[in-house]
């Protein structure tokens, strides 16, 4: 018949009080099973208003379901007490040295503990007999009365050590005044919470640092902006750096700042869904147009009536490349001003014909003088794109990957081919996962195992996910798919529960997501910008389903 010892034992753990020790080892050989006895519990006190918290501690703390709690404050060594300088403590050499009063302390943890437990969401009205005592288990008094706030009740002696459970059952007994207020087994176990939670750390799951790792991506492309402020005083700039070197965040701010000076600014770029995701989050601003290219040749054939003309063909073969650049030179004819710009700025510039580049030259007002600022990644020619920038001084590098984890990074370097020797400052992040697969019914087993475990096991929120492949999932291997275990694919960015936004490499360009799991089929043609772009869309983890058939699949 033993009590619980909270901590079970006192081995390995610095005890510098021979006092404490002392009382722990008659404790745990005098009491019943009835009691627990927790030792050393240290707390924030809680404090009412705008009173700041304080730090409590108390050495020993008493717990009986059937009786109550007491808290025990312990003076080891010879004590003593005067009226002329108060509690005090004699020292080996026989020097005297302040204390503080005990009695003092041990009623000041009682009232803290009884508003803790007060506080708790699970406790229900009234408290169990709480009592506070004072133990000199080094020493006896030879007289019985200590001071008024000392009665001999709740005054632990050298010569009560023999019977510690008599001492604390008297003690308790002191407390009750006849009305013992007990709380029983199942309040035990709120205060048992209370005073010694256990608990074991585990490893940050991938969900829960997604948000740290967007923090250092956010501030290490705010470290970029330093490029556009060495360019203020230049009026035309091309801008060349790797995936994820920021190229997309500068030329968004760039044109901000232009809008905001007092320039209509034309902010454009090939991807259709990365002008979509720069309008949303770029929000309505005075001066400032965000569209794709196609789309705004489009939309000025619409305004100027080209496109009623028997020359606009959209099954014409050079419908892209040469008619819709040829809406902008109509319209710069059309109307000089309305539809003109101070400045413009270019995203995705890898992808531009030459032809498109005169086009938007010509919406300039001021086509010597006018703004001009391309950013362009010379890796990323998905559409064989010559340059032909019409910016003649030297392009202005970005050698820097912000954007990525140093382990996708290391796939992202491998893709990337370019004059420009790049380096990762983003987190280290975890490794990259391949899986492979013989036929398109393993796509979908392999599917279900990564999302169920990058969901239900990582907690990754399901908008923080995207599946890239060169087809999209309207095209096997993925048409065959549909539904991977609970989750359905679908081709919307803003995908609702259970589904998971699905869509091709190349209409993804430009973007990216915290989690991409990269599709790498048998016939994939292009392997290293495909897989360039595609790995580069993640910040934090990127998953590889690759074909076992594929004669690169080795080098991925």
């Amino acid at each position: 018949m033993t009590p619980r010892m909270y901590p079970e034992t006192l081995e390995g753990l610095e005890i510098k009080s021979n006092a404490e020790r002392k009382l722990y080892e008659q404790f745990s050989l005098q009491l019943g099973n009835n009691f627990s006895v927790f030792y050393s519990v240290g707390w924030i006190g809680i404090r009412e208003g705008r009173v700041r918290p304080s730090d409590g501690e108390t050495d020993f703390i008493i717990v009986n379901p059937y009786m109550g709690i007491l808290i025990l404050e312990v003076k080891g060594g010879i004590i003593g007490f005067n009226d002329s300088i108060g509690w005090y403590s004699i020292r080996n050499d026989g020097s005297s040295i302040n204390i503080k009063d005990p009695f003092e302390q041990a009623k000041s943890n009682k009232y803290d503990l009884i508003r803790k437990i007060e506080s708790l969401p699970d406790w229900y009205r009234g408290l169990p007999t709480i009592g506070h005592a004072v133990a000199f288990p080094d020493g006896n008094v030879d007289i019985s009365d200590l001071g008024l706030s000392a009665p001999q009740e709740i005054v632990l002696l050298s010569q009560d050590l023999p019977d510690l459970d008599n001492w604390v059952r008297k003690c308790f007994e002191f407390w009750a005044k006849g009305n013992m207020v007990t709380f029983g087994e199942g309040k035990f176990d709120i205060v048992k919470n209370l005073l010694r939670k256990s608990w074991l750390m585990r490893e940050p799951r991938m969900g829960e640092e997604i948000e740290l790792e967007r923090t250092l991506i956010n501030k290490f492309t705010d470290d970029q902006m330093m490029v556009l402020d060495l360019l203020s005083f230049q009026p035309r700039a091309a801008i060349r750096g790797c995936a994820g070197s920021g190229k997309t965040v500068l030329a968004r701010q760039k044109a901000i700042k232009l809008a905001k000076e007092g320039f209509t600014t034309l902010l454009t770029c090939y991807n259709r869904n990365l002008a979509d995701d720069l309008n949303r989050t770029t929000g309505n601003i005075p001066r400032l147009t965000i569209m794709n290219f196609h789309a705004l040749c489009q939309n000025y054939a619409g305004l100027t009536g080209f496109s009623e003309t028997e020359k606009w063909n959209p099954s014409a073969s050079d419908f892209f490349d040469e008619i819709m650049p040829e809406a902008l030179a109509v319209a710069s004819e059309f109307d000089s001003g309305k539809l003109k710009f101070d400045a413009i700025v270019v995203d995705e510039g890898q992808d531009f014909d030459p032809s498109w580049w005169l086009a938007l030259e010509i919406l300039l007002k001021d086509q010597d003088n006018g703004i001009f600022y391309v950013f362009y990644d010379d890796n990323q020619k998905l559409y064989e794109r010559p340059q032909g920038l019409p910016v003649k001084t030297i392009p202005v590098p970005l050698g820097r990957n912000c954007r990525n984890t140093r382990t996708i990074h290391e796939i992202v370097e491998k893709f990337y081919r370019s004059d420009i020797k790049i380096k990762a400052i983003g987190p280290q992040g975890r490794d990259i996962i391949r899986h492979y697969y013989a036929d398109n019914q393993e796509v979908r087993k392999i599917l279900t195992e990564i999302l169920s475990r990058l969901i239900y096991v990582e907690n990754i929120d399901n908008q923080d996910i995207v599946i890239l492949s060169p087809s999209g999932m309207h095209q096997e291997p993925l048409s065959s798919v549909g539904i991977a275990g609970v989750f359905r694919l679908v081709d919307s960015n803003q995908p609702g529960l259970n589904e998971i936004y699905t869509t091709t490499i190349r209409l993804f360009k430009g973007l990216e997501k915290p989690v991409v799991i990269l599709l790498i089929p048998e016939d994939f043609t292009m392997l290293n910008e495909m897989v360039y772009v595609g790995s580069s869309r993640a910040t934090a983890h990127l998953e590889l389903i690759i074909s076992s058939d594929n004669p690169h699949s080795n080098r991925i």
